[in-house]
Parts: structure tokens; C-alpha cells; sequence
């Protein structure tokens, strides 16, 4: 059951997943390397070193391999891991990571030279629709910040700015939803200016950007009604902040929504 076939230092390399071998071929024969505890799919390549992905067997679908008999001689049990290391000089497993829980199987690895610390994005948050990659971009772009989460069949809010027409007068405070805004800057807080008390445009004109921009939004039915924005500085070793702007529309300001915003942020600063 051959899986992952890599071209590298003049070899055809291939998991042999039956057998849970590394190996590679010479002329039609497979010459094996090293035994892997597990179903091994996913192969890639970093200096003399190889990084094969293991898997646990799909049972009974994956029975009767010579694997399996394997695993029992030795009394052990199919793993799931990544970055099995496997010096290709020696064959030696020189490091392995092991995975526990719901993940039981891998379909690929890949090395990231010179990352050290490399971030998946979920579905579960905003970050799937505010970080982006393209051609050209040198990496992940941050997108403008936006009120309205993306999605499918969603009308897309440009940057959150409330609309010409007023806002809904009838909306209870239970109408009102409040969300954390990220990857703020001066720049792009530029639009939001109008929802800005006192004006952070005329802030930015005498005082230095400090620190770290972060912000809380309310919302009632995408229309934002509220901005709340503070900054996060490192002073003498010491870790300070301070609300710098904060603003509720006036149909709003009766709910309570000023009061909910600063302690909304104040959770955001105490938890980042």
C-alpha cells in the first residue's frame, strides 16, 4: 500500500503503509528503512532528515495487513503522530510527537523552514475571514476589521460603519450584540473616525501610537452603534492601558451600551 512518493537526493522515496516501513526504491524493489509504529501517510524532507505522518488503522477496513501482525509481535498498538524524525543517514527515529484524542489519522506533512511558532486557523472564529495569503503578499495579511462576521449569502458591512440610514429606534439591549475588533492600526482606524469620542485622527496627529490597539463593537443587526478602543503599552517592565476612545450613538446611549462596552474591553485586556 504505498503512499506519499517524494523525490529527494537522487531517490524515489515511499511509505509502505502496510507494512509501516520508510523506504525508497532501488530499480523495482522497495528497500526498507524503518519500521513505524502505525499506518504511515504524509512524507517530507529537511536537510538528512525524514518527517513521516502516522496514523491508527481503520478498523475493520485496514485488517489483515502485515502491519498488523507486526504491531502484535512487539505487543503494541497502531499510533497516531506527526514529525516522526527519522535520520535517513542511520535509520534511526532520532524524535517522534504522539497525539492522543480524536485525532486518529494524519494525510500529509509538510516542513516550514524557519517558522517557529506556526498557527492553524479554525472555522470557530473570525481569524478564518481576517487573515488572508495571496501571490505577492510575503505571508498572512490582516484584513480590515469588520462588525459582520463573512459568510455565505451575508452582505458584507464595509469595515462596519454605520449606515446613512438611522438606526432602528425600536431595538431592545438584548438586540445589541458586542464583538471584539482585531488587528487595529491607526490606518485602519481611519473609517471609523465618526464612531471615535474623543477623535483618535486628532490623537495620532500629537501622540505616538504606544502600544497595542484593541477594541470592543456594538452591533444591533450589523449596523454598529458603538466603538470602544484601547491601548496596551509595556512601561518599565510593566504592562499598562487606557480606554482612548469611546462612543454610542445617541438612540443608544439609554440602553446601557456605554457601560456594557468599557466592560466588555476590560474583560479583552485581562485576557490577552
Amino acid at each position: 500500500m504505498p503512499h506519499s512518493p517524494r523525490w529527494y537526493q537522487g531517490r524515489l522515496w515511499l511509505l509502505n503503509s502496510g507494512s509501516g516501513e520508510l523506504g525508497y526504491l532501488d530499480g523495482e524493489a522497495f528497500v526498507p528503512i524503518t519500521f513505524c509504529p502505525g499506518f504511515v501517510r504524509g512524507l517530507a524532507f529537511w536537510r538528512h532528515y525524514a518527517l513521516v505522518g502516522l496514523s491508527k488503522l481503520r478498523s475493520p477496513a485496514f485488517s489483515g495487513l502485515p502491519l498488523e501482525t507486526r504491531l502484535a509481535e512487539s505487543g503494541g498498538t497502531a499510533q497516531c503522530g506527526m514529525m516522526m524524525v527519522v535520520d535517513l543517514n542511520t535509520g534511526n527515529v532520532v524524535h517522534w510527537l504522539h497525539i492522543d484524542g480524536v485525532v486518529e489519522e494524519l494525510f500529509d506533512v509538510v516542513v516550514l523552514p524557519t517558522v517557529r511558532q506556526p498557527q492553524v486557523l479554525g472555522f470557530q472564529n473570525d481569524d478564518i475571514g481576517r487573515l488572508v495569503t495571496f501571490p505577492g503578499s510575503c505571508g498572512v495579511v490582516a484584513t480590515k476589521p469588520t462588525v459582520k462576521r463573512p459568510g455565505i449569502g451575508m452582505a458584507m458591512q464595509t469595515e462596519g460603519l454605520p449606515r446613512q440610514e438611522p438606526a432602528p429606534l425600536h431595538a431592545s439591549a438584548a438586540d445589541v450584540k458586542y464583538q471584539r475588533v482585531y488587528h487595529l492600526t491607526p490606518d485602519n482606524l481611519l473609517p471609523y473616525e465618526a464612531m471615535t469620542e474623543p477623535s483618535l485622527t486628532q490623537r495620532w496627529q500629537t501622540q505616538a501610537q504606544r502600544g497595542e490597539l484593541l477594541a470592543v463593537s456594538a452591533s444591533v443587526a450589523g449596523e454598529m452603534v458603538g466603538l470602544a478602543v484601547a491601548e496596551r503599552w509595556l512601561e518599565k517592565g510593566q504592562t499598562k492601558s487606557e480606554i482612548i476612545s469611546l462612543r454610542v450613538l445617541p438612540a443608544y446611549q439609554a440602553q446601557a451600551v456605554i457601560q456594557q462596552l468599557a466592560a466588555h474591553l476590560q474583560k479583552v485586556l485581562m485576557a490577552s
